[in-house]
């Protein structure tokens, strides 16, 4: 995975110092150790990518890809649950794989509602939920929004969307690469503002957070 924060990288590797005697040189040959990244803590989700699956009778793919590990903050539950009010009755089934501990349910604590507080003077509640959890759990965010993406960069934080989340799902062949962009096509129709119009252009030379 490409852009990861610093502190992800691999731990540099300490290398032996020849040794000598007199009259001859010996070169001491070292093994070279690798550290490997940590794995993220999860995928921290806000309400737009949920929509955009659920709308278009997508979310068995969030489940198989995410399930036990994509988060749900109190504040995209409580926007999920305000769409179902205002008739998007499809986010029900988001909410029922919260309910269900598919996917996983989190409040922010202290340090994350201080994070908090500062992102949500320019963004929505649900986005500034995710980003602060994801910040301080090094965990990557899954959002479309533009303004938080934007945000996720200038904090050096791994972030993925709609269009991450199903390339990946062709990569690891999960669905095909038609279905894939059938279900693009729904998320479109749904309302979706897509940056491509077929998943298959959107594949060559990417690597994802996914």
């Amino acid at each position: 995975m490409e852009n990861w924060p610093k502190q992800w990288g691999c731990r540099p590797s300490r290398h032996g110092r020849g040794s000598g005697s007199t009259g001859s040189r010996k070169t001491r040959v070292t093994t070279r150790k690798t550290w490997p990244m940590p794995e993220p803590s999860g995928w921290f989700f806000d309400s737009v990518t949920f929509s955009n699956f659920a709308l278009s009778a997508g979310l068995p793919i969030l489940v198989a890809r995410y399930g036990k590990r994509g988060f749900v903050t109190t504040q995209v539950a409580d926007e999920l649950t305000q769409g179902v009010a205002a008739g998007y009755e499809p986010l029900v089934d988001v909410l029922s794989l919260v309910n269900r501990g598919i996917l996983q349910a989190t409040s922010l604590d202290r340090d994350e509602r201080m994070t908090f507080r500062q992102l949500v003077t320019h963004l929505g509640e649900g986005e500034a939920g995710s980003i602060a959890a994801a910040h301080h759990r090094h965990g990557i965010v899954v959002t479309d929004d533009l303004a938080a993406r934007r945000t996720c960069a200038d904090m050096n934080l791994p972030v993925t969307g709609t269009i991450g989340i199903l390339r990946a799902a062709v990569r690891d062949h999960e669905v095909t690469p038609s279905a894939a962009n059938d279900l693009l096509q729904k998320m479109v129709e749904e309302g979706f503002h897509s940056t491509v119009d077929k998943i298959t252009r959107a594949l060559a030379g990417h690597t994802t957070h996914c």
